[in-house]
């Protein structure tokens, strides 16, 4: 919340103003070298209700003012935090190597799902999940499949992350092959790509 005070002599070390909102008071010192002219204070307040009373003192040369305002909070945000991260294929490992990472974490992913039904995991491309249907059984694999279907594991449409940039518009259009041919196989969704490191794309 933004307070702005006018005041008409520099602040001294006792000057400090409060504010008192929703049965709490909020304290800040003032340190403005300014003789005259507004000065604008910021206090991170707890939630309150639609109109409440706000009561405001300040002190500045050793003189207290008041003032009092009715007012309603801002829209209330609701935000979805979400983790991030990468692996890149072939520069933090080998292939090979990193193919296994890979399979791993979809593992990994799948048995945090069944002991938190709401987790949500995406894969950085149909790399992963090629590598990870080469080297499992038919069991696992549909274990994989079923998750994709009921929209707990995404695979997104594009093969691999691509320097888009450089690439060519056939190569795009190919990258999409794999995502099209699970979707027609496997009734995976078929709806987004995603890219998860080029700094730069188009």
């Amino acid at each position: 919340m933004d307070v702005y005070l006018h005041h008409a002599s520099g602040a001294g070390e006792d000057d400090d103003v409060i504010l008192s909102i929703g049965g709490r008071a909020y304290r800040l010192a003032l340190h403005s070298n300014r003789d005259f002219g507004q000065e604008r204070v910021e206090f991170l307040v707890d939630e309150f209700p639609a109109h409440s009373i706000t009561k405001l003192k300040w002190v500045v040369a050793g003189r207290s003012y008041y003032a009092k305002q009715t007012i309603d909070p801002a829209k209330k945000w609701e935000l979805f935090l979400v983790p991030h991260i990468h692996l890149d294929i072939g520069y933090t490992d080998c292939q090979p190597k990193v193919a296994r990472y890979k399979s791993r974490v979809i593992d990994e992913s799948l048995d945090f799902m069944k002991q938190n039904p709401d987790f949500r995991f995406s894969l950085d491309g149909q790399w992963s999940l090629e590598q990870f249907m080469k080297a499992r059984t038919p069991s696992e694999q549909e274990r994989v499949l079923a998750a994709i279907r009921s929209r707990q594991l995404f695979a997104p449409a594009q093969y691999a992350n691509l320097l888009t940039g450089f690439a060519s518009g056939e190569t795009l259009i190919r990258s999409f092959y794999a995502g099209a041919k699970l979707s027609r196989l496997h009734g995976a969704p078929f709806e987004y790509a995603n890219l998860t490191d080029v700094p730069s794309f188009s």
